[in-house]
Parts: structure tokens; sequence; C-alpha cells
């Protein structure tokens, strides 16, 4: 994956675009990762891999985007629950 600083994404804010459109890029800010942007068509493949068929027939990609967001939530919240089953934890 493409790293770029904060100030190098700001400066130089085509290049940063049309690197996306190669691969994944990591924004650094005080050497910490901050952000990272992906295309368009990476979030496409994303919600193929994600969600159901027909979520991603009516939605824009920014509501993709969310739609992504909200099943990471559920997923991380089943496995925290099924954590704490397993552990005797109700």
């Amino acid at each position: 994956m493409k790293t770029m600083t904060a100030l190098e994404a700001k400066n130089n804010f085509g290049r940063f675009l049309d690197a996306t459109q190669r691969e994944p890029v990591m924004v650094t800010k005080n050497n910490r990762a901050v952000a990272a942007l992906i295309s368009v068509s990476d979030i496409e493949v994303l919600a193929k891999a994600f969600l159901s068929a027909s979520e991603i027939s009516v939605k824009t990609s920014a509501e993709l985007v969310s739609s992504l967001m909200r099943q990471a939530e559920v997923d991380e919240r089943i496995a925290k629950s099924r954590a704490d089953r397993d552990a005797g934890r109700f």
C-alpha cells in the first residue's frame, strides 16, 4: 500500500487521487496512520464481497460505504458477543 503524508496529499491532490486508482493510499500525520483512500471501483469490489446483491443495486457509492461500515460494526459486535458467550459472560 502506498503511503503519503497529509501534507503531500494536500500539496499533490491530483497525484494523490490518481494513486488511489492503482492501489489504496494510506495517509499519515505526525508519523501516525490517520486515513486511507480507496477508489470507487475498490468500494464496489468490497461491497460485492460483503453485501447482498439487493443492497448493492440501489445504492450510490456513498451509501455503499455507509453499508460497509455498518456491516463491519455488526460483525464486530457479533464477534464480541460470541467471545463473551464462550468466556461465560452473558
